[in-house]
């Protein structure tokens, strides 16, 4: 079943439609210091269920909607209304802080409307690794698989998110490597533990650089 986040929510990363990945590092470039400004080092303090739908709806979530039941849509709209507040249930599981649910949703919110092409992906992903080993350096490898865990339990919750963020590109954004690498850098200092079978059972997508390949 076709789901708001599935197939046919965005333009698909096949052919020339989409985001190249000149246009992707122009903008990265623009938004990274406002990002920083705003957000900070999103990992931080575990928030509850419901400021993390708040900050999921703030972030983009509730103005997408919106835009689904201005075209006539109020299904779909219904349907992401519904998986925006799974996610939040399924983030609270995760130990996402209410700014790491806020830049979440903005992510969404800008691959929603702006997808990238498969090659832009493939781009992005080289220059997300390039830009957050610079931070992270002999930590990179260990937060970019800690991150992966925490993205794949979000997908097997929610698989219609795996879905999106494959046909979007959205899995190759730096945000997402540095957020969910400070995430699991908080796991690690707090003895966090997902559950076991969150940890394998996605598909992995090896024609496509991103978090989905680890």
């Amino acid at each position: 079943m076709e789901t708001a986040f599935g197939p046919g929510s965005a333009v698909p990363i096949e052919g020339t439609s989409g985001e190249s990945g000149q246009a992707y590092s122009e903008r990265m470039a623009a938004d990274k210091a406002m990002s920083e400004r705003m957000f900070g080092n999103p990992g931080g303090s575990e928030a509850e269920e419901s400021s993390l739908l708040a900050a999921l709806q703030g972030g983009g979530m509730e103005e997408l909607c919106r835009g689904l039941r201005m075209d006539g849509d109020h299904k779909a709209a219904a349907t992401l209304t519904s998986e925006t507040s799974d996610l939040a249930k399924i983030m609270c599981e995760a130990g996402f802080s209410r700014d790491s649910a806020l830049e979440f949703g903005r992510l969404i919110s800008d691959y929603w409307n702006n997808p990238m092409t498969l090659e832009g992906s493939q781009e992005a992903w080289g220059k997300s690794v390039e830009e957050i080993g610079k931070e992270w350096k002999d930590e990179t490898e260990a937060n970019i698989k800690g991150g992966a865990e925490i993205l794949r339990h979000l997908c097997i919750k929610l698989p219609s998110l795996k879905d999106f963020m494959e046909s979007t590109g959205m899995a190759s954004d730096v945000r997402l490597v540095r957020m969910l690498g400070n995430i699991s850098q908080h796991h690690k200092a707090t003895g966090k533990k997902l559950s076991a079978s969150s940890a394998s059972g996605i598909p992995r997508r090896m024609s496509l650089g991103s978090f989905m390949a680890w």
